[in-house]
């Protein structure tokens, strides 16, 4: 039991580590769960029915967490083997929250396989409406907004959009209800960053004003966006975590670019740079 909690300790770690970009204390705490996970399952019949629970967790936790690593740098199929792993133990009866944390993944880090794109866009979707609805009735609000913010992505696709009505149609109809057909996107990502602002999270809040300045340039409109994503800068700015600050720069130079402000365009290249 001690064990499953140092695992878990180690997983949060690599959370942390991942989310700050230190990639060597991320590998670090990695090693040391995977010792720890490895030794428990030589003596995992002798667990009682807690202990085995919270190893389970733990083991649950390890797999997710790796695979959001992998998805970003860009290892696609590592993170895929990874959320795989995951998937025994991620189960809604043994933790809820996990169990959203799961879905959420699954549905928005391209981590969805199948042989088709529409079938991909499918799966993901379920994933993600799975994981709002749930939420949103239960009131996981942290999840309910992970889980706007990327279905106001994947709405903003009109590829994607044309799949999941042929697909899911009462399931869009169910959003229909509650978001105006034609601004969902938008009003969308606005609920998930209003939901993250009132959770208090600063960091997940500047990545739905990123989402926000994303949907607003892609509508032409890169005034707006270069608003967001100043806003977006001034969450992060101070805090260890470069990565998002240099994409949040990489976006205010191309959305300055398109303003035919080649000065400030240069200035926020290189700062990302």
């Amino acid at each position: 039991s001690d064990w499953s909690s140092d695992v878990c300790s180690s997983d949060l770690s690599m959370k942390i580590a991942q989310r700050v970009s230190d990639n060597r204390a991320f590998f670090t705490y990695r090693i040391h769960a995977a010792r720890r996970m490895e030794r428990i399952c030589e003596e995992e019949d002798l667990l009682t029915p807690r202990q085995l629970q919270r190893f389970n967790y733990a083991r649950g936790e390890f797999y997710i967490v790796s695979a959001t690593y992998f998805y970003y740098v860009d290892q696609h199929e590592r993170a895929l083997a990874e959320i795989d792993l995951a998937e025994p133990y991620c189960q809604l009866q043994a933790d809820t929250a996990q169990w959203l944390y799961f879905c959420y993944m699954k549905g928005s880090g391209q981590m969805a396989a199948a042989d088709t794109p529409s079938e991909i866009t499918r799966l993901e979707f379920d994933y993600l409406f799975k994981c709002y609805t749930f939420s949103k009735n239960n009131g996981y609000r942290f999840f309910q907004a992970n889980a706007l913010q990327s279905l106001a992505t994947m709405l903003n696709d009109s590829a994607d959009v044309a799949v999941i009505q042929a697909y899911r149609p009462d399931a869009m109809e169910y959003l229909a209800g509650q978001f105006t057909p034609g601004q969902m996107p938008e009003q969308m990502a606005m609920k998930a960053y209003e939901l993250f602002y009132a959770y208090k999270d600063a960091f997940q809040s500047a990545c739905a004003l990123r989402t926000l300045g994303e949907l607003s340039f892609y509508q032409a409109d890169p005034m707006q966006a270069i608003s967001y994503y100043k806003q977006a800068l001034l969450l992060v700015e101070g805090q260890r975590l470069p990565e998002w600050v240099s994409g949040f720069h990489q976006h205010m130079s191309l959305a300055y670019s398109a303003l035919g402000n080649r000065k400030a365009s240069a200035y926020h290249r290189n700062a990302y740079l």
